[in-house]
């Protein structure tokens, strides 16, 4: 007898054992329903849970996919065992004891779930029964017992490589091992636990962070792949475990006192009856289909109606909105026309009212679209959109009923203007987008952690009693408010991140339907603002953002740097002069800007190359050790120059320092002047 015909007498030996066993041991594998916590017999047990009875005789769906999946387990019409081992695993000379796992893992769950698809919504006579638990039982040993001979062979491939002391190493626990469910040993905390599993699975419950979900159809019976809320997952273990809705369950919770426990174990537990949704951003349903706001393969935008069968069963998507959605086909959106093409008139009014020129209302669409993507996942322009106006001016509608709106309340991130420096960014890391609708100067955002949020850097979070969150941010967001943040401006560092629109005007007469008009309007929204943003990251490609927004933009972001900046507010002050012949002593400019911020109460900073260089370099301004004639007392001065700037001369002809010059340059030298106007950071 060959090497071969011992695997397969060894496995038909198995087999045999197992058959054995099932004779032998008919009482081991008679059946009490999992939701079931007493000793009740199958019928009365599924009597207490409402199940409908069943003809076993006529084999269903279930039943033939059951089978088929155990079959693949009958590795005797195999040559041997080995042979049957490759095929099932798709062993290959590279595999790897991962993959291997891997696949284990796939086979094992693949198989539990056709066994309880197979049992669900029936109940089940105790011999039948039987059958099908020691099928599964064979199955999961097999697959068990095979894995395990393809990892010990990878196992002997490395060991012949080993070139380190091997008694130097710590034995692990193996864990490979399935072992069936075995209802004798388990407690009353135990037994609660696979009830509420049980139910979920019965209920088509799923997880989302920690609430119970159950999926949206249309009237017409439309799976939608869009989810909602049902309830907390404390609120379901308590409205399930009533007193007079299942007594069994009732007398467990209130004796163990466990629903703390429960509640975490069902929070965070790994199994298939209660499984987590994970969310497409880019998917949203309507009433007649799915829209797919970026597709990997076209980069574009499609739409799936539910009627034509195209939707991936897997695919949750982000929100349902109860309204019917127009892809516009006849309009071709590439070709950037999407503005006149798709009316949102009510968003629309909005900007009118805000005398806002075109362009810069089509970079709002543009920037609306862009909170329906990851950052970086498209672009790197760097930069969030910020809407400053006072309060009646609209901004808040296109945070709170336009962007908010794209997606669920749990996806949303709201940061007020008091947000919590050290605890406050750490509860937006699991969401889509974050809005803060009233921002004001004492914007509590740590100004460090405020870039890194834009940029889509490193960001570390603080959690309260937990570790802290170190992740690469991917959120996008969106600012309102009647002041941008005090941030220090240090060569552009804040003005260059953020893209400013102006709201300037309140409107007296506010429309109190706006809302519910932009609600109705959300389909084509989302459709259009989607368009707008994807036919920019087109048009910007890998260019800086800077290089495309128009005029409007560039000189917002210069009015905020005079608001954010003090020596950018003291460049535009009639202090200063600019032009190819003009020339200033370092000393005189220093003075005058410190003396500026002084007068106009500006948060001063000192004057340091970080902060001049950059409005310098932009302005062709540079210094020069060397000796000039002053420009106002026009005696020659050795010392730092700079170049491309000056003071007017009514700032001179002003300056207490200078308004008492009498001819002699000791006049100035001597001079005794006020410790703000004398610090100099050369």
């Amino acid at each position: 007898m060959n090497d071969s015909d011992d695997e397969v007498t060894h496995l038909e030996g198995l087999n045999r054992m197992i058959d054995l066993a099932e004779s032998d041991n008919e009482n081991d594998f008679e059946y009490t329903p999992q939701h079931s916590l007493t000793t009740s017999t199958p019928t009365t047990a599924a009597a207490a849970a409402g199940v409908n009875t069943v003809n076993l005789s006529i084999v269903d769906d279930a039943e033939k996919d059951f089978q088929n999946e155990c079959d693949k387990y009958q590795l005797s019409k195999y040559n041997n065992i080995m042979e049957g081992a490759q095929v099932l695993y798709s062993v290959q000379d590279s595999s790897s004891i991962d993959e291997i796992d891997t696949e284990y893992n796939k086979k094992i769950l693949k198989l539990t779930q056709a066994y309880y698809k197979l049992l669900s919504d029936r109940s089940i006579p105790a011999g039948q029964l039987s059958k099908y638990e020691l099928m599964l039982y064979k199955s999961c040993r097999i697959a068990t017992q095979v894995k395990n001979i393809i990892v010990e062979t990878i196992k002997i491939k490395q060991t012949n490589q080993i070139t380190f002391n091997p008694f130097n190493t710590k034995k692990l626990l193996d864990f490979d091992e399935y072992t069936p469910i075995n209802k004798q040993v388990l407690n009353d905390y135990q037994k609660l636990l696979i009830g509420m599993l049980d139910l979920l699975y019965k209920k088509e419950h799923k997880r989302y962070k920690s609430s119970c979900y159950t999926q949206i159809y249309t009237p017409d019976g439309h799976a939608t792949h869009a989810w909602e809320v049902k309830c907390s997952i404390r609120e379901f273990i308590y409205s399930n475990t009533s007193s007079y809705k299942n007594f069994d369950m009732w007398n467990i919770r209130t004796k163990t006192r466990c629903v703390e426990q429960l509640e975490k174990e069902l929070t965070e537990c790994y199994d298939f009856k209660f499984k987590d949704l994970v969310k497409d951003r880019h998917a949203f349903s309507f009433t007649n289909g799915v829209y797919i706001a970026y597709d990997e393969e076209t980069k574009m935008d499609k739409f799936l109606p539910y009627s034509e069968g195209q939707i991936p069963d897997d695919l949750v998507t982000a929100k349902y909105f109860d309204k019917p959605f127009d892809n516009f086909d006849h309009v071709d959106t590439t070709a950037n026309n999407w503005y006149n093409a798709i009316p949102t008139p009510s968003l629309q009014k909005i900007m009118d009212d805000q005398k806002l020129p075109e362009d810069a209302c089509k970079w709002m669409y543009v920037f609306i679209g862009r909170m329906l993507y990851w950052l970086n996942e498209l672009e790197k322009w760097q930069v969030m959109m910020f809407i400053k106006g006072q309060a009646g001016t609209g901004k808040g509608m296109i945070g709170l009923n336009v962007i908010k709106m794209f997606y669920h309340p749990d996806d949303v991130g709201i940061a007020s203007n008091n947000i919590e420096r050290q605890f406050g960014i750490s509860m937006f890391s699991d969401r889509f987008v974050w809005i803060a609708p009233e921002v004001r100067s004492d914007f509590q955002m740590e100004q460090g952690q405020f870039q890194n949020v834009v940029v889509g850097e490193d960001v570390s979070a603080s959690v309260k009693h937990k570790n802290a969150i170190q992740e690469v941010w991917r959120l996008p967001g969106a600012m309102m408010g009647n002041m941008t943040p005090a941030y220090e401006d240090n060569s552009g560092s804040i003005a260059r991140r953020i893209v400013l629109w102006l709201h300037k005007y309140v409107i007296a007469k506010g429309d109190t339907t706006l809302g519910d008009k932009l609600k109705d309007e959300m389909p084509r929204i989302i459709k259009k603002c989607n368009c707008a943003y994807l036919s920019a990251v087109r048009k910007v490609g890998e260019d800086s953002i800077w290089m495309h927004l128009p005029a409007y933009f560039h000189k917002n972001r210069e009015l905020m740097q005079q608001e954010t900046n003090a020596f950018i507010n003291f460049l535009n002050s009639d202090k200063v002069v600019f032009g190819k012949d003009k020339k200033c002593l370092a000393q005189d400019l220093t003075e005058a800007y410190y003396i500026h911020t002084r007068d106009l109460g500006l948060q001063r900073q000192a004057w340091t190359l970080d902060l001049i260089s950059g409005p310098f370099q932009i302005r062709g301004i540079f210094s020069e050790n060397a000796k000039f004639t002053h420009p106002f007392t026009k005696m020659p001065r050795v010392g730092v120059w700079y170049i491309g700037i000056g003071l007017s001369n009514s700032y001179y002809t002003g300056s207490a320092k200078f308004s008492s010059y009498s001819g002699n340059i000791d006049d100035i030298d001597n001079m005794e002047i006020s410790d703000e106007e004398s610090e100099s950071g050369n």
